[in-house]
């Protein structure tokens, strides 16, 4: 009965991949009454991980109300797990808000012309991926993730950007979710919080290597 949010977290996450939502969602529920002591995170790790729960469940407008309890000055993490959420639910507007995400100037979302290339993948959609991705590696020469799905691209090896992230998959996008925390957290120098949740994000989604790297930097 003790709350304890590093442990309601794996234990709710442990229930959510052997698929028992019910139970997931009480541990995620515990969450938000712990995060109020989280200065960085208040609600938003617990009431995203809700939208995917009821995502899983098949229930995209119970998913999207979960987005609605974040404060706002997590706007541009919100936008990012709405698109994933209208990309797992095969949206229409997925293109054109992602296209929108990274035209926004408030934030650097450069790293975004990733996912919005591997969409376009999936959609089969090769020559404008292509041209994407060369656009951002020119203005962000040194984006490691960037430079390496350039590579594949010259070297048609498309399947390796894809097997990198699935949007159909909760899984890869929760672990987007936290590869952002522990980023956030390498940025304010918490060293031990940044690769706890980044082992996480590499436990959720193993196959995207280059993550990996904020590893090596922390």
């Amino acid at each position: 009965d003790e709350y304890f949010f590093e442990i309601d977290l794996l234990l709710g996450l442990n229930s959510f991949i052997n698929k028992d939502y019910k139970t997931a969602e009480k541990y995620f529920m515990r969450l938000n009454n712990l995060s109020r002591r989280d200065l960085i995170f208040e609600n938003f790790i617990a009431n995203t991980l809700m939208a995917w729960t009821k995502a899983s469940k098949n229930k995209k407008d119970d998913g999207l109300k979960f987005f609605e309890n974040i404060p706002g000055q997590y706007r541009g993490l919100i936008k990012i797990q709405s698109i994933f959420l209208k990309c797992y639910f095969d949206s229409d507007e997925v293109q054109t808000s992602y296209e929108e995400l990274i035209a926004d100037k408030d934030y650097d979302f450069s790293r975004y012309n990733f996912f919005l290339a591997n969409y376009l993948l999936f959609k089969n959609n090769t020559l404008e991926a292509g041209n994407i991705i060369e656009k951002s590696r020119q203005l962000n020469n040194s984006n490691l993730l960037i430079k390496q799905t350039e590579s594949f691209i010259l070297n048609n090896q498309e399947k390796k950007i894809k097997n990198f992230f699935n949007c159909k998959n909760a899984r890869d996008s929760i672990a987007e979710l936290f590869y952002i925390v522990a980023n956030l957290y390498a940025s304010e120098r918490y060293y031990s919080l940044s690769n706890f949740y980044l082992r996480i994000s590499l436990f959720m989604n193993e196959k995207f290597l280059t993550n990996s790297a904020l590893l090596a930097e922390n």
